[in-house]
């Protein structure tokens, strides 16, 4: 029998983590099983443009992250237009199937692969130009949120594929750096990681070293602690972890009181089977739930944070 490949890795360790959380948390079901399908999906855009385009990954200009700027520059999402194309049916699809919710709103997007440039749209997310954007939802009469996710997830895959063929030393990039190497996007997660290879690509480092992990194209960079990545705040005065009451199992929410913004963290070292962080990051939904009520905002907008 053939071994698993990495990407069946990364699937089987998705579906694992879902039925743990789902077995510890009944009520996560509804939102984390979407969720796992969205993640799956975007593995498959991966391992299947890495089929096809293998032998065509472009190249990255290795002084953009001297200069501290991400790899990938607005021109070159531009340029990867034809990509992104092939990501968009599939990526809507588990979105429209998966989340309800945001049904209408999907549906008057469905044509953006052959009704607009998707290169260009992209270009606009990751530069945080939001005129075309809301341009572009105000015309279709679309929730400008909905807009962000399903360009964020188009492109996710394709800068997920970029990042895994470029020279980063993720180990050792930026200790005050708060956002990702690869695409400039913020974090959707931190985690504590435990010592040596557990055989996945999200647990890699040494033991108790804290870890971004970006929520676009999902690289993971380790970073210093103490400071807030969207803001750069590092007034230990002015930072806050809140824990649920009772609870000790490494879940936790980094609080920024200078910008009221927060990330969910997780202490891998204390999970029992492999884990991936966007994962736990769902199933800390209920943390999300208590940061909302209490006046604080999420770094980035996720699917998960976006319906609790």
């Amino acid at each position: 029998m053939n071994q698993p490949t990495d990407f069946e890795k990364q699937r089987s360790d998705i579906r694992l983590a879902t039925e743990r959380f789902i077995r510890r948390r009944p009520f996560l079901d509804p939102i984390l099983r979407p969720y796992a399908a969205l993640c799956i999906e975007k593995i498959n855009r991966v391992e299947a443009l890495e089929a096809s385009q293998k032998d065509h990954r472009p190249p990255l200009d290795p002084r953009r992250l001297e200069r501290g700027l991400p790899a990938v520059d607005g021109k070159q999402v531009t340029a990867l237009k034809n990509l992104l194309d092939t990501c968009f049916g599939p990526i809507h699809g588990v979105l429209q199937q998966q989340f309800s919710p945001l049904g209408e709103s999907l549906k008057r997007l469905g044509d953006l692969d052959r009704e607009a440039d998707l290169g260009r749209l992209a270009a606009a997310l990751l530069s945080g130009d939001g005129l075309p954007l809301e341009s572009l939802a105000s015309r279709r009469g679309a929730d400008l949120g909905v807009l962000h996710l399903l360009l964020q997830w188009t492109l996710g895959p394709v800068l997920a594929w970029i990042g895994a063929g470029a020279d980063i030393d993720r180990n050792n990039f930026g200790a005050h750096q708060g956002t990702c190497p690869v695409c400039g996007f913020l974090p959707a997660v931190s985690s504590l990681s435990t010592a040596g290879d557990l055989g996945s690509e999200f647990l890699r480092g040494g033991g108790g070293q804290h870890w971004l992990h970006c929520a676009l194209c999902g690289f993971a960079w380790r970073t210093a602690r103490g400071s807030c990545p969207a803001c750069g705040n590092r007034d230990h005065d002015r930072h806050r972890v809140y824990q649920a009451e009772g609870e000790n199992d490494g879940e936790r929410l980094d609080i920024c009181l200078a910008c009221n913004g927060y990330l969910p963290g997780i202490d891998l070292r204390e999970s029992p089977s492999p884990m991936p962080p966007l994962i736990a990051a769902v199933g800390m939904i209920h943390l999300d739930a208590w940061a909302s009520e209490n006046g604080y905002h999420p770094l980035v907008q996720t699917p998960w944070n976006r319906l609790q």
